[in-house]
């Protein structure tokens, strides 16, 4: 379905997911039944069979995913076959010397290699938005022998990235400026490729408003984190999303990006033990409230792992004014915590065959937004997700 138009497949998308809602904003973590189970019991039945190690297989990839949940519900399969987008065709980069890569994390260096391949417009000068140290637009300005611009908040990075340019001599810019202030929207010039590499939310939105105002002749977006820098509801950006009614919240836009694959094991293995933990304390709160509902808590410092379950619960008992009677089973209760957890993990399997398509659905929107303002656009993938989950690219260019 690759070559429909971006206005009939984010509407198409956006049908499948206000039909199914109830799937997609289920989140199991604050809850001990689902309200689905009665409508899909075959496939809760089949979640509840997997083992650990199958959850954390189809957590990791999409195409199992889509597969084995599709395999229950033919709306997943149909979302799926809708929301599958081309790989952008690359340009053979020139050969970069070492010292370019010597100061950027592996995986971070070749992001940005395949970004340059698929996004940059060889005769424009570059502006690198929230670009950091600059890295960015240091490969685009030393590739297309162009000058450009990186802007960012950060003013250890900025000065960071401008000793970087300086030292590999390249005629890259840095300024420190806020992309969702005044300072930020000056950077935006209409003779310009604006490029933007897993600009957060409200900070890529910014960038194509100033570029559709500045008419920037040409944009690269590499959306990410949709939730971040936004209001708690979203608000569509395209005239046809807003003539939908389907509403998203920050808690659904983070479903979007909810996908693990590339964090380091030791991050991943801590974050599941202090979900445990926290999943344990609410069914130890539950019991003692005799009250069953989810009790909100602030986030668990990681520092808390050193200092174990008990510990960890205490800290949460006193933060909400919880008072912990003597004898308290610690070492029962952190092992139904592990045991929700594994309940957790599956039936958010569900939730997580829609994370694809409901990004989807939000990157088109912003698609649309660009057509309307002129705009031609070309949506794809600029990298396999193995590299990033986050690979979706928007390429768009005043005629």
């Amino acid at each position: 379905m690759q070559n429909l138009e971006h206005s009939e497949r984010f509407a198409r998308i956006g049908e499948v997911l206000a039909r199914n809602r109830t799937l997609w904003r289920t989140r199991a973590f604050y809850l001990t039944r689902l309200p689905w189970r009665e409508q899909f019991p075959a496939l809760h039945d089949y979640l509840l069979e997997l083992s650990p190690a199958e959850v954390d297989a189809l957590q990791e990839n999409d195409e199992q995913l889509a597969e084995s949940v599709g395999s229950l519900l033919p709306d997943v399969r149909a979302l799926w076959a809708l929301c599958r987008l081309p790989r952008l065709e690359q340009r053979t980069l020139n050969a970069v010397p070492d010292r370019f890569s010597r100061d950027i994390p592996g995986r971070k260096w070749q992001q940005v290699q395949a970004f340059v391949a698929c996004a940059s417009w060889p005769e424009l000068p570059v502006l690198d938005w929230c670009g950091g140290k600059g890295h960015l637009g240091r490969l685009t300005c030393s590739e297309h022998g162009v000058a450009g611009t990186s802007m960012d908040c950060d003013v250890v990075m900025v000065a960071e990235g401008r000793r970087l340019s300086t030292r590999l001599h390249v005629p890259l810019q840095h300024e420190v400026a806020d992309a969702l202030e005044s300072s930020g929207r000056a950077c935006v010039e209409a003779n310009r490729q604006a490029l933007a590499l897993h600009a957060c939310g409200g900070l890529h939105l910014a960038l194509m408003e100033a570029a559709i105002e500045k008419r920037t002749r040409a944009l690269a977006i590499s959306p990410c984190c949709y939730h971040l820098h936004r209001p708690d509801t979203y608000q569509p950006q395209s005239a046809q999303g807003r003539s939908t009614d389907l509403q998203l919240t920050r808690s659904e836009l983070r479903t979007a990006v909810q996908q693990t694959a590339t964090a380091p094991a030791r991050t991943r293995r801590q974050r599941r033990q202090l979900q445990a933990w926290r999943l344990g304390f609410d069914l130890l709160q539950r019991e003692l409230r005799g009250v069953d509902d989810y009790l909100a808590v602030p986030s668990v410092p990681a520092s808390l792992t050193a200092a174990g379950f008990e510990a960890t619960c205490r800290h949460l008992a006193t933060l909400k004014d919880l008072a912990l009677p003597v004898g308290i089973d610690w070492p029962a209760w952190e092992a139904r915590g592990w045991e929700r957890l594994h309940w957790v993990s599956a039936m958010d399997v569900v939730r997580m065959a829609f994370r694809r398509p409901l990004e989807v659905w939000l990157v088109l929107d912003r698609v649309l937004r660009l057509q309307e303002a002129g705009y031609e656009v070309e949506l794809g993938e600029f990298c396999e997700s193995a590299l990033t989950p986050r690979n979706i690219l928007i390429r768009a260019i005043l005629p």
